[in-house]
């Protein structure tokens, strides 16, 4: 029931409307992201091939063991979710994934929970296979312990690896999030500077991709769009489309007084450029619109005071 309960969650609950709609084309076949499961490096990362032997070396020692054999389920289980969602658009593709954004990276994420375990699992068979071998054909030759093979194993494998492949890993979060920050040091700044701008119990609209929603963790001022996507109430669709009208849209101040609203963060977008999500908010471009007083600023936000609605915001009189 619980199982059941929570499947219908995800596929008809307005909270996850925006990740359902949400589909990335996929970029490589169903046999090229098969094979980057094979050898743990999804989404053309680099492969690592002393972790990726361990990992098939963990598969079958762990499906010799009645007792393992649900790690390797899980391991193949997730591992076709992964390449049915990065190698298909199709139907049954986009149902399994909806609820992620239909993003493969996520599912790629998947690996590390079963190939650690199963790496482990590995590396625990080859020192005792090597201890095996050693007392069959060299028997005269003092063997390490269990205990002691498999530490220096893994000693071995870290310094062959390079503390399990850090450089490797290191370079791939580069690549995929270089560029890509909501705020510079100027912007946090600003940010950080909000509890001495912005009284208390007022709240802060700003269009999210720009880095606003920062203000909350660290401004201590909540944010009326505190993520990139998500469904919101109509006074907040609202404020999305014409908060820059306030000065001659009554409606508008309705919706700020409802929401608190006293200040506006407004800056160009330096976080995944292009995406279309961004251009969902263009009430929230108020610079030369009238009602809108600059109070401070830093890098390429700038915060404006809410003057066009007289007793809107929770601290105005």
């Amino acid at each position: 029931d619980r199982v059941l309960a929570g499947v219908l969650l995800l596929a008809a609950s307005p909270v996850f409307a925006a990740t359902r709609q949400t589909s990335w084309p996929t970029r490589q076949s169903l046999a090229h992201a098969a094979r980057e499961w094979t050898l743990s490096a999804p989404m053309d990362s680099p492969v690592p091939w002393l972790a990726s032997a361990l990992v098939l070396i963990g598969c079958v020692a762990a499906a010799r063991r009645p007792r393992l054999r649900w790690l390797v389920l899980a391991h193949a289980a997730a591992g076709a979710a992964f390449v049915l969602v990065a190698g298909s658009d199709g139907p049954v593709a986009r149902a399994l994934s909806g609820p992620w954004y239909d993003d493969p990276f996520r599912f790629a994420a998947l690996l590390g929970v079963t190939a650690v375990p199963l790496a482990a699992i590995g590396l625990e068979w080859s020192a005792t296979a090597g201890l095996r071998a050693v007392r069959r054909f060299a028997p005269g030759v003092r063997a390490l312990p269990p205990q002691a093979a498999i530490g220096s194993l893994t000693m071995v494998v870290a310094l062959l690896t390079g503390g399990m492949y850090a450089g490797a890993n290191s370079r791939v979060v580069a690549t995929w999030y270089q560029g890509q920050s909501l705020a510079g040091h100027a912007e946090l700044a600003l940010l950080e500077r909000l509890p001495q701008l912005v009284p208390a119990g007022e709240r802060i609209a700003g269009n999210p991709w720009n880095g606003s929603p920062l203000a909350s963790p660290l401004g201590n001022r909540a944010a009326v769009f505190p993520h990139l996507s998500g469904a919101g109430d109509p006074a907040r669709a609202l404020l999305a489309s014409s908060l820059n009208r306030a000065a001659d849209l009554p409606a508008v101040c309705g919706a700020i007084s409802r929401l608190d609203v006293g200040y506006v963060i407004e800056g160009p977008i330096a976080f995944w450029k292009g995406d279309h999500r961004q251009a969902g908010y263009p009430g929230l471009e108020v610079e030369g619109h009238p009602g809108f007083e600059p109070v401070d600023g830093g890098g390429r936000l700038t915060l404006y005071r809410v003057t066009a609605c007289s007793g809107a915001g929770a601290g105005w009189t």
